[in-house]
């Protein structure tokens, strides 16, 4: 996605409190976002589902990249997935 956990986060924050269609109107007329958004911590949890292991969440970055990366390398099939939860 190429962007860091707390825009990502962010960019959540806006999508599900401005949808489009509903009047809100996030421009001003200088062409600027005029956001005031209260800024809140944000925790990713990692989802790991395989048959070996059966399903795991994971809290820690580093750990998921590690047992994916080991999966990988035993030859193990798996699949992942993450969300962004507020704290």
């Amino acid at each position: 996605m190429g962007l860091d956990r707390r825009t990502y986060a962010i960019y959540l924050y806006i999508n599900s409190k401005f949808k489009k269609g509903t009047g809100n109107n996030l421009r001003n007329q200088s062409g600027k976002l005029n956001l005031k958004l209260k800024t809140t911590a944000m925790r990713t949890i990692y989802q790991i589902n395989s048959n070996e292991i059966g399903e795991v969440l994971l809290k820690r970055r580093r750990i998921a990249k590690s047992l994916r990366w080991w999966l990988r390398e035993s030859g193990h099939d798996y699949t992942s997935t993450f969300s962004v939860r507020p704290v």
